[in-house]
């Protein structure tokens, strides 16, 4: 059968037409070839000269990656594998048949151990072929990866690097592969072919951590031949029981700790339900045999992190080469889970669970009163903290912050970070222009111009000039000034409850802070409007509070006030997330243009997509200002604002004296405030809002109809306010801050505000999920049951 099978082959008939043959015929019912039509000709012709010591019983072509394998099955039912590799691997894949066969005899587990040239005088052109014994078993799974065998399996691995670190192998101490984490960096061309943004942004965030964090620090790690790929896949077990590993096309010379957490990787991607288990049992078994270094085990994390990062890469590149089979995506879903679970762990817990594993001491923390002291000292007593016991943060990234202690906390509050604790695309593009240039505008710059095109794009046509500074504050502060310079007129018409920030004019035009505890309330020439609130207001339609607010104006006119402008925020956030009612500022805003009053809105708080629907929240009244105030989220949290507003303004504005803020509109800051935007629109960052705040709102208000206190839910997009209330339907302050309280004992961040502290206010960065939402839901559920 062989001989007859040998000459079909090398006539010119297909293996199509071999299978068909031996199909249709059946003389030999125990020879069957399994049907593959992707089988290559020139393969079976090599496979069939081989000089196995039986005759070919069946040949499998077998799933692999850059190489084309089969099964060889003789009818004595000894079994090989035969690989086929191109001839320019034949140095590496030389290499590793002498490392294997260096150890083979010196390990208790079975091994791929290669056959001697069974090619000898045949003609392999441009191919080379490696055949070695076939590891009899099965692949590990889910269902056979028990405790026993996750012990017998570690201990093994440890066993194998403790013998290859005694071997020596330039070829392969020499060769560069991507799946080598010493040269994880190869995969960076590839980020870019990894379609959704969100998760892209995971990826370039975990391989900045490896390349300036991890990377440096390898030279001083003890290196070691590697197998370099202990997936399940490559780990055998039989009748229950641990085999040996096969499969070391990745072999690596890196640094030793680099096996162990890439079997990690694996083993807690197999066992997602109870992974830290599974962690703490694959540590506790390397220890026994080949103990790691402290500092080995405080890069395991950021190792892990960067082994998943290696695996995405590489399937979104063949996913865009059409190369993709299931065997290379298989463990593309599992590394995206668990690369996103990563994400929300605390730096500091991971090290500290892998060092605990691993029998060290936990890493120490400095004590948060010594901390709290040595601030007091040096800061003013003005500077507060939140909450009674104050938090210390250590890092974080997207929504959620970080403690020294291992804590991770879901950020439902801080609106500065508006793309996200971090982003790795802010953090490179600071790092890159800090590297270039950072001047002041008096010099030419491209950034200057193209950031504030692109800001202005997302603007009417009619604004459009932008005035660059450092902070919201300033930004407020100079659209009061260019209002009473081009109106030659003193006067400030005021929100009730408004604020605009921290300099001395910010002050005077802020209701929140002049009304409140230290304030000496509105200076003569500020004119406060009642804030226009549906729920509990003092009027009940838009048309008595316009009233209002035109008697108001016409009284402070008629004392001999002049009026420059009237700024407002489109939803008061210090007031208690309120939106102005509906109708409030288009039925208001023409007649103050009658008098020549600027309008100026500040969208500190709710702008750049946070109201979802709504790009600015101005849009949302259907206005259109004269000055617009941008701050805090302009630059995800670097020192930077803007006003924008007309040309003619400017122009009347432009009286003499220079306006010129030597910071304001430099370079690095142009460049992280066009990143934003950028990352606002690659990530649909605005359409999130929409999407999750909508949802959000929904969740709140079916909680509030089980929770009659939940008086009123509120806002827009991820801009919300929930607002508490007693059984009389009076403000319910001590509520709000037992919820805000216990929200932060779960390791949830939310606020309150409102004049009596009884509104729940959630503003988080933009990149929070419908999963943070049901988190936060179910959470403040539990909380009102156990108050009730």
């Amino acid at each position: 059968s062989a001989r007859f099978l040998s000459c079909m082959a090398n006539s010119n008939y297909q293996f199509d037409h071999v299978c068909s043959f031996f199909t249709s015929w059946q003389i030999f019912p125990t020879f069957a070839f399994k049907r593959n039509t992707s089988m290559e000709q020139t393969h079976l012709n090599i496979i069939q000269q081989l000089d196995f010591d039986d005759v070919i019983k069946t040949i499998t072509k077998l799933d692999g990656y850059g190489s084309v394998n089969f099964n060889i099955k003789l009818g004595n039912n000894e079994s090989y594998i035969v690989k086929f590799y191109d001839r320019c691997e034949k140095p590496i894949i030389d290499a590793e048949v002498e490392i294997i066969s260096a150890i083979s005899d010196l390990v208790h587990f079975n091994l791929p151990k290669a056959l001697g040239p069974m090619y000898q005088g045949l003609d392999l052109k441009d191919q080379f072929v490696r055949v070695s014994a076939f590891v009899q078993g099965d692949t590990l799974t889910p269902v056979t990866l028990t405790d026993e065998n996750i012990h017998e399996f570690t201990m093994a691995a440890a066993t194998m690097v403790g013998l290859l670190a005694k071997l020596d192998n330039v070829v392969i101490q020499a060769h560069q592969h991507s799946w080598n984490l010493r040269d994880a960096l190869m995969v960076k061309p590839m980020i870019d072919m990894i379609k959704d943004a969100s998760d892209r942004k995971l990826v370039q965030y975990f391989m900045s951590v490896f390349e300036y964090d991890v990377k440096p620090v390898f030279d001083r790690l003890p290196h070691s031949i590697i197998h370099g790929d202990l997936n399940e896949a490559n780990i055998i077990i039989r009748d229950g029981k641990f085999e040996g590993f096969i499969d070391f096309g990745d072999i690596s010379y890196c640094p030793r700790v680099c096996e162990l957490a890439i079997l990690l990787t694996y083993m807690m991607m197999l066992r997602p339900d109870n992974a830290w288990a599974t962690a703490r049992k694959v540590m506790e078994a390397w220890q026994k045999i080949l103990p790691l270094h402290e500092d080995e085990v405080k890069r395991i994390p950021s190792l892990i992190a960067t082994r998943l990062c290696v695996s995405v890469c590489h399937s979104a590149a063949k996913k865009q080469s059409n190369e993709a089979t299931d065997y290379i995506l298989i463990s593309e879903k599992p590394a995206w889970d668990m690369l996103r679970n990563w994400a929300s762990y605390n730096p500091v817990f991971l090290e500290n669970s892998f060092l605990s594993f691993a029998g060290f001491a936990p890493k120490t923390i400095s004590d948060i009163h010594t901390v709290i002291e040595r601030r007091k000292k040096v800061a003013a007593p003005s500077l507060s903290l939140s909450y009674d016991a104050p938090i210390h943060m250590s890092s974080s990234l997207f929504q959620y912050m970080f403690d020294t202690t291992g804590g991770t906390y879901l950020d439902a509050y801080n609106n500065i970070p508006h793309v996200g604790h971090c982003h790795p695309r802010i953090t490179e593009a600071a790092w890159r222009q800090m590297r270039l240039l950072n001047t002041n505008t008096r010099y030419v710059y491209d950034i200057y111009a193209q950031y504030v095109e692109r800001l202005l794009s997302h603007f009417p046509d009619t604004l459009d000039k932008a005035l660059l500074v450092n902070s919201g504050s300033e930004a407020s502060d100079l659209a009061s000034r260019i209002a009473r310079t081009v109106t030659g007129r003193d006067g400030m018409i005021v929100m009730e409850w408004g604020y605009h920030g921290n300099t001395q004019n910010g002050i005077n035009v802020s209701s929140y802070k002049f009304d409140r505890k230290g304030g000496k309330g509105a200076r003569p020439d500020t004119l406060v409007l009642p804030l226009p609130k549906a729920y509990k207001g003092r009027h009940a339609t838009v048309e008595a509070y316009v009233a209002e607010a035109k008697s108001l104006i016409d009284d402070f006119e008629a004392k001999g006030n002049t009026i420059a402008a009237f700024i407002t925020e489109p939803i008061s956030g210090c007031g208690g997330q309120v939106p102005l009612m509906d109708r409030y500022l288009s039925l208001l805003v023409p007649y103050l243009r009658a008098k020549g009053i600027l309008v100026i809105i500040d969208e500190v708080q709710t702008g750049f997509g946070r109201l979802g629907q709504w790009f600015w929240g101005f849009e949302m009244h259907g206005i259109l200002p004269d000055m617009v105030v941008l701050g805090k989220p302009i630059a995800n949290g670097h020192p930077m604002g803007a006003v924008i507003t007309k040309n003619e303004i400017t122009s009347a504005f432009n009286n003499g004296m220079e306006f010129f803020s030597s910071f304001g509109g430099n370079p690095v800051s142009c460049m992280i405030g066009k990143t934003v935007l950028d990352i606002i629109n690659d990530e649909g960052l605005q359409q999130n809002a929409h999407q999750v705040g909508q949802y959000w709102l929904d969740q709140l208000r079916a909680l509030s109809e089980q929770f009659p206190s939940l008086g009123d839910v509120r806002g827009s997009g991820l801009f919300i306010g929930v607002e508490c209330i007693d059984d009389h339907g009076c403000e319910n302050t001590s509520l709000a801050q037992h919820i805000k309280n216990r929200l932060k004992d779960r390791y949830i961040f939310a606020s309150t505000d409102g004049p009596l502290d009884n509104v729940l206010k959630m503003k988080p960065p933009l990149c929070f999920s419908k999963d943070n939402v049901d988190h936060f839901v179910r959470n403040m559920e539990e909380i009102l049951m156990d108050n009730n």
